[in-house]
């Protein structure tokens, strides 16, 4: 589904973006982050679901040029106007972002979408690449997690991502989970997401950097909160 947004909404939008150094790579090897970065394409599957703390979500996936590589990225402001109709655009002023939560996510999300895996991953048999379809789902997971770091309301991370978790699954899986303590394939919502966050505290997903970018316009400059 394409939609128009105003300029005043396209300056506010911001993005989230993540370098992994991951354990296969040596780390002379990696450029810095670039000063700015441009949206390659944004696709809408016109697929929603709805989470408990930020409403209805439409599930969506952006690359973005980042170092001559097309890299996904986040939107890190729910609402702010993230779509297709910023193709070509770029964001500017990257901050560090160090929350330990959006970290591992960003880093669990790639390594599967990718799959580049450190040599802990492999040895625990955690590096199942994803298909496409899986891909998608577990982008909206992270897209609703990072969101939920920017609104404050990551105070208990393992509920906060358990519960997203099973939001997603029950609208783009077609389930009926209620509670974050069910059990999907012998484990529980909440015990998937502890486990994910542990291992990312780790190190098993790999040594990840997150930015974020604030949206430049042509004489424009949109600085992140």
């Amino acid at each position: 589904m394409q939609k128009t947004y105003s300029v005043l909404t396209r300056m506010t939008a911001l993005l989230l973006v993540l370098v992994c150094v991951m354990g296969l790579l040596p780390a002379t090897a990696l450029a810095a982050n670039p000063s700015t970065i441009k949206m390659d394409d944004c696709a809408y599957s016109g697929t929603k679901y709805d989470s408990p703390a930020l409403g209805e979500c439409y599930m969506h996936q952006m690359h973005f040029n980042y170092n001559g590589k097309s890299t996904m990225g986040f939107c890190a402001e729910k609402g702010k106007g993230m779509g297709w109709s910023l193709k070509g655009h770029t964001w500017g002023n990257p901050q560090p972002i160090s929350d330990p939560t959006v970290k591992t996510m960003m880093a669990y999300f790639y390594a599967h979408s990718t799959g580049v895996f450190t040599d802990q991953a492999k040895a625990l048999g955690v590096d199942d690449v994803w298909n496409s379809d899986y891909t998608w789902t577990m982008n909206s997971w992270t897209q609703a997690v990072v969101w939920r770091y920017k609104a404050g309301l990551l105070s208990d991370p393992v509920v906060a991502c358990a519960e997203e978790l099973l939001c997603v699954y029950n609208n783009l899986e077609h389930t009926n989970y209620s509670s974050i303590d069910e059990t999907m394939d012998g484990r529980s919502f909440r015990d998937r997401a502890q486990y994910i966050l542990d291992l990312g505290a780790q190190g098993v997903w790999g040594d990840c950097e997150v930015y974020e970018y604030a949206y430049t316009g042509p004489g424009s400059l949109c600085h992140a909160d």
